[in-house]
């Protein structure tokens, strides 16, 4: 959750607290005991919302880079041994399409390696018998289907998980709504009939009901929006180990935040920030090479995230 719903959701706990804690003093007004009950399911979905909308799917990351990895190494295998059949076999072309390098693979994008994984299987498995003496047995070809099919399963379940966290984020966002309309249209009309009879009461309301803030905010230093699968330099500074860097996740995505000696690789202790998280890192946390001037935001994720950074030297 950003700064403003929690400082949101902070008041609102606030209120159930102080209407938990005095409720039999507002028993002579009774509607004030209902909106108390509305508020504290409305507080109860809020709750579940907020969980299942900030579930983390970085799991799914590494498990993806690994089997990514595994599958690299599966179409290596099957396509040395093919190019190699096709080329001594004067099938040129097929050898062509078929030689897969390990830096062209670590340049497709995950859908793009599954789909080229799909295309040497369909391909190889006709000439099996041939490719025996050419390293490649059957079971690197299923070898080979399996692991892309297991690829496959692990792009799609953390974007399913990313599709149900973003709709329980809306739906949190709606829940808020509706807790702040109950204390707007019923609490905040009730409470004044206690403001000549009870004001010490009415005076705890008001304060609980006030919204904790730390004044106006700081505009951020940096803000912007970084695409799907991208790594993004945000800033280069030099280097001062007692800087800090305080990023708030705009988005519906996971990023992850890290200071590089290159504009190019996420190095050094990079932190994981969920949507609506706020991290709060020096320099030297991150990174004490005091080459590390180098700034970075990455999204790993198949939707468009976006991020507020301060930074206090």
């Amino acid at each position: 959750m950003n700064d403003q719903l929690e400082n949101r959701l902070s008041m609102l706990e606030k209120v159930k607290t102080y209407l938990t804690h005095h409720l039999s003093e507002f028993s002579t007004v009774p509607p004030v005991a209902a909106a108390y009950a509305e508020l504290n399911l409305v507080l109860a979905d809020i709750l579940t919302s907020a969980g299942i909308s900030q579930a983390d799917v970085t799991g799914y990351t590494v498990q993806k880079a690994n089997k990514r990895t595994e599958l690299k190494n599966a179409i290596l295998k099957v396509s040395s041994g093919f190019v190699a059949w096709a080329t001594l076999g004067g099938q040129l072309q097929e050898a062509e399409k078929a030689n897969a390098t390990p830096a062209a693979l670590d340049k497709l994008r995950d859908n793009d390696i599954y789909t080229y994984a799909q295309y040497l299987h369909t391909t190889a498995t006709p000439h099996l018998a041939d490719l025996g003496n050419y390293g490649v047995l059957p079971a690197d070809i299923t070898a080979l289907n399996n692991t892309a099919q297991q690829f496959l399963e692990l792009i799609l379940e953390p974007r399913q998980r990313i599709g149900e966290r973003s709709a329980e984020h809306k739906n949190m966002l709606r829940l808020m709504d509706k807790a702040m309309l109950l204390l707007t249209n019923k609490l905040d009309v009730l409470m004044p009939i206690f403001r000549t009879t009870h004001p010490t009461l009415y005076d705890a309301y008001l304060y609980a009901r006030s919204i904790d803030d730390t004044g106006t905010p700081t505009p951020p230093h940096y803000e912007a929006q970084v695409p799907a699968n991208t790594l993004q330099p945000v800033a280069t500074l030099p280097y001062k180990g007692s800087r800090t860097f305080k990023l708030s996740n705009m988005g519906p995505t996971n990023l992850i935040l890290s200071l590089s000696t290159t504009p190019d690789s996420i190095q050094g202790t990079y932190e994981t920030i969920a949507p609506d998280g706020v991290i709060t890192r020096t320099t030297s946390n991150l990174n004490p090479d005091i080459n590390a001037t180098h700034l970075l935001v990455q999204n790993t994720e198949p939707e468009m995230g976006s991020y507020k950074i301060w930074v206090k030297e």
